[in-house]
């Protein structure tokens, strides 16, 4: 799963995580101060709408490795404290609260948990913040998620700011572009991972992408021909000579869709999220120089799918140059200085 955050909307930011349960577990870890003081901030949570959330952030405690403050987060060095107001409480699934001291930059933080088999689905949003404050919120959230699986893993917490400093330059990269592909290695192999939140439920989106027609309009060189059961084949033409078809592996209304197109695999999961739908896609290849240009296209491919869902006419935009050379960038980084 992309464990990066991605933006859904203006001054909107979603991430995903997938923690180890029980759900009770890890709502402790959101509501007690203790066990929140641990990964995020401790303080006094009244648990009821309208009740008073007080978090005190002391960075350099959350973790026994010790690193220097960066110098831009000096201020913060000896500890601050963030007061909120909860505006949505129910145990053990969904937490929200507002975030700031003031009017003026009151933003509003959600946490819903989702059980899956032992695990638990964490989807954190934080909604109404200022565009200057998008990379240090998102590098925050990254940071302090990547402490609270440690620690709910049973593992030594990574140093807060060791991770921060090194995840913010990639977050300064893909928010100016709004990059929400990830590479990853499996069996050997390249994976590209997208993930996209679509405000529909999860049929309206299995049908922008089994759909004979509505799969055309944005998956490439789709001829719209589609065999639509396991074994099946779907139709490609790339109007350049090549006609091929790919076979169809999985498919589980309305959650899981995949196949295979030549030697590549592809693989399609839709997760309910409230009252809309997060889609995770994965591209398994083999050529990791055409990891960039493959990224960029497919970063314009589902933002057609968008464009379908919405039933708007599908427009490309002319950014696949500028695209292709931010992913380069951000893979090239991600490579040098490793995962986080």
């Amino acid at each position: 799963m992309n464990k990066y955050g991605v933006i859904t909307e203006a001054g909107t930011i979603r991430f995903t995580r997938v923690l180890p349960g029980p759900i009770e577990h890890v709502w402790s870890f959101l509501t007690e101060s203790e066990k929140r003081g641990k990964w995020l901030a401790a303080g006094e949570m009244e648990l009821y709408v309208g009740g008073r959330v007080e978090l005190n952030f002391r960075h350099a405690d959350l973790s026994s490795q010790v690193e220097p403050t960066p110098a831009r987060y000096k201020q913060y060095e000896g500890g601050h404290t963030n007061y909120g107001k909860v505006t949505r409480c129910e145990p053990p699934r969904l937490l929200s609260y507002t975030w700031g001291g003031g009017a003026e930059d009151e933003s509003e933080v959600t946490f819903e948990l989702i059980p899956r088999d032992e695990d638990v689905i964490l989807v954190l949003t934080h909604r109404r913040l200022v565009e200057r404050d998008m990379r240090s919120v998102a590098s925050g959230w990254h940071t302090h998620l990547t402490i609270l699986e440690d620690r709910l893993s049973g593992r030594e917490p990574r140093s807060f700011w060791a991770v921060h400093t090194r995840i913010e330059g990639e977050y300064e990269k893909r928010l100016a572009h709004k990059l929400d592909g990830t590479l990853h290695e499996i069996d050997g192999r390249c994976a590209l991972r997208f993930e996209r939140f679509f405000p529909y439920p999860p049929e309206k989106v299995w049908h922008g992408i089994t759909e004979p027609y509505q799969f055309r309009q944005w998956y490439p060189f789709a001829t719209g021909e589609m065999e639509l059961i396991v074994g099946g084949k779907i139709g490609f033409d790339d109007n350049e000579g090549a006609i091929y078809e790919g076979v169809i592996t999985q498919l589980d209304p309305p959650r899981f869709f995949s196949f295979t197109e030549i030697d590549d695999r592809i693989h399609f999961e839709l997760q309910p999220v409230g009252t809309g739908c997060l889609l995770l896609f994965t591209h398994i290849f083999d050529n990791r120089s055409m990891a960039a240009p493959t990224a960029a296209g497919w970063h314009r491919c589902l933002t057609a799918l968008h464009m379908v869902l919405d039933d708007k006419a599908v427009q490309w935009p002319h950014n696949s140059t500028e695209l292709r050379k931010a992913y380069a960038e951000v893979f090239a980084l991600h490579k040098s200085e490793g995962s986080s």
